[in-house]
């Protein structure tokens, strides 16, 4: 009798030991090599930051393929949050890169500026399954069968992306951790144009801006790519003691480094601000041109970003040209004694 215990138990340990197995296999096999393509600017890219986290905390591979022009890869290089980058600067170099890595990858996530023909390529050649955020261009049938597809919505962007991982990883909280954050340095960014001014309806006038931060106490750094440049003549003749320009002379590195020491940024719709999301920095937005309810950060994390918008329908310069230099600045001011 006490043999058939013995057996028993024995019988119990194997079974639990095997179940336990099959458990750590599992959770092995379900970390996937996962390329994320990155097509556009910074501020896209930078959406795509809390659901790399939700992947990431779920334990798989992550590897960022930048076919953007805007130097994303730069980026991201700063941070942790891809295991490897890989930069497909051309139509060749992708073809190339496709050929030479069929079926290399798990699974690929493509967002909705990356679902386009040439990716749609790349897709089919690398990954065993994809991940799309469907655009206006049609997915080739031979694709969306091994695919999981959502169509882009009047949702939040950040949480469009996480839902169209979730059964890859399904977390709750919305985390931006992507650049660790740096002792702030009591200045405010100023940004006075944006999406590299090739979208000049998003920016509220100059003269306007100027008559604001001349109110300003704290010290300000004025920021910028070479695009944005013009603006200097105008930031100079104001001779603003506490302002300092660098539009134009900042690697990106330097800019983020400026950014996440700040306490705050203002300014428009941009890279930039979404880079201030990204280091948890208060963001003071004026909003123009792109769907406010898709990119905006007041609703989506309204503890720490405030948007002012104008009258006019999205799109179109006299969205925020209404806006008076007097009720911006009350504004301002009431967002910065919030912050004290």
């Amino acid at each position: 009798m006490v043999g058939a215990n013995i057996s028993i138990i024995r019988f119990t340990q194997i079974v639990i030991q095997s179940f336990y197995g099959f458990c750590v296999i599992s959770l092995l096999l379900d970390c996937l090599k996962i390329a994320i393509v990155i097509s556009t600017g910074l501020g896209n890219a930078i959406m795509m930051v809390p659901m790399m986290n939700d992947l990431k905390r779920a334990g798989h591979n992550l590897i960022g393929i930048f076919t953007s022009e805007f130097g994303c890869e730069e980026l991201f290089r700063l941070s942790s949050i891809l295991d490897d980058h890989i930069v497909l600067g051309s139509k060749t170099k992708l073809a190339a890169f496709g050929i030479a890595n069929v079926n290399r990858f798990d699974g690929i996530i493509l967002d909705q500026f990356a679902a386009t023909k040439k990716h749609f390529v790349l897709a089919r050649l690398i990954a065993k399954q994809a991940w799309i955020q469907q655009g206006p261009t049609p997915i080739p049938s031979v694709l969306s069968k091994k695919s999981k597809i959502t169509s882009v919505n009047s949702e939040h962007g950040v949480l469009q992306l996480k839902h169209l991982v979730q059964d890859l990883a399904n977390f709750d909280s919305i985390d931006y951790s992507f650049i660790p954050k740096i002792k702030p340095q009591n200045h405010i960014i100023f940004q006075p144009g944006s999406g590299n001014n090739r979208t000049p309806w998003k920016n509220w006038p100059i003269d306007n801006w100027i008559g604001v931060l001349k109110e300003i106490q704290q010290p300000i750094v004025a920021i910028g790519d070479t695009s944005e440049t013009a603006f200097i003549p105008q930031l100079e003749a104001a001779k603003l003691p506490h302002l300092e320009i660098k539009i134009g002379k900042q690697s990106l590195e330097d800019l983020l480094n400026d950014i996440n020491s700040a306490t705050a940024y203002i300014g428009h719709d941009s890279g930039p601000m979404h880079m201030a999301v990204a280091c948890n920095v208060p963001t003071f937005t004026i909003w123009g041109g792109s769907p406010k309810n898709i990119y905006a950060y007041d609703e989506l994390l309204p503890e720490k970003n405030k948007v002012i918008v104008g009258k006019a329908s999205e799109g179109k310069a006299e969205m925020i040209s209404d806006l008076t230099p007097k009720h911006v600045l009350n504004e301002l001011n009431s967002f910065l004694d919030e912050l004290a």
